[in-house]
């Protein structure tokens, strides 16, 4: 089970075993901690696919103009698409906020909403709903994903099948669709001998 942790309590969970391995944007785990590139992302919108604003390009005034969803967490990798924004001058508004972006595919397949989410994610949502992925009329920064485990903890066999297990994940969803093969244990008991 994953404890409830806010961003600036990770260090101090991986440093003492709360948990094994955080993944994500979290440049607050530099020292002292190890990690591992697993993606390197960038940003999209979606809309549903019969949204109107598909009729047209998709400016930069036309989508400053759409109705959008947000989340209520300011994560480093939300807080800084709301700064990007901010500073190119893009006001949006924000006609919904939820607190995690699992449930933003639905509400947006279900209404003239538009969301910005990573590039993989959207693809990922966009093959089990009716949504479209448009590219951004204006440019945002990539980002890298990442793994990240604290440096005691390099040698754990079990961490380093974990962080296995995690980098097959993300390379089936870079795949669009793959499962991953996180096989029946075989790999888990080959990283232990």
């Amino acid at each position: 089970m994953v404890p409830e942790l806010r961003l600036e309590e990770l260090p101090q969970a991986l440093a003492h075993g709360q948990i094994d391995l955080a993944v994500g944007v979290l440049p607050n785990l530099e020292t002292g901690f190890r990690h591992e590139p697993l993606l390197e992302e960038t940003y999209v919108c979606i809309v549903r696919d019969t949204h109107p604003v598909l009729r047209r390009k998709l400016t930069r005034e036309a989508f400053a103009k759409l109705r959008h969803a947000s989340f209520t967490s300011m994560n480093n990798a939300h807080r800084a698409i709301v700064e990007t924004l901010e500073r190119a001058g893009i006001r949006r508004h924000v006609a919904a906020e939820v607190p995690h972006f699992v449930v933003i595919p639905i509400l947006i397949a279900n209404s003239d909403l538009v969301v910005i989410l990573p590039r993989t994610i959207a693809e990922w949502f966009s093959r089990f709903l009716d949504l479209r992925v448009l590219d951004l009329p204006f440019p945002l920064p990539s980002f890298e994903v990442r793994s990240h485990w604290h440096e005691r903890r390099e040698t754990d066999a079990g961490l380093r099948w974990l962080r296995g297990l995690v980098r097959d994940a993300v390379a089936a969803l870079r795949r669009r669709g793959a499962k991953p093969d996180i096989g029946r244990g075989d790999r888990l008991d080959r990283e232990m001998r």
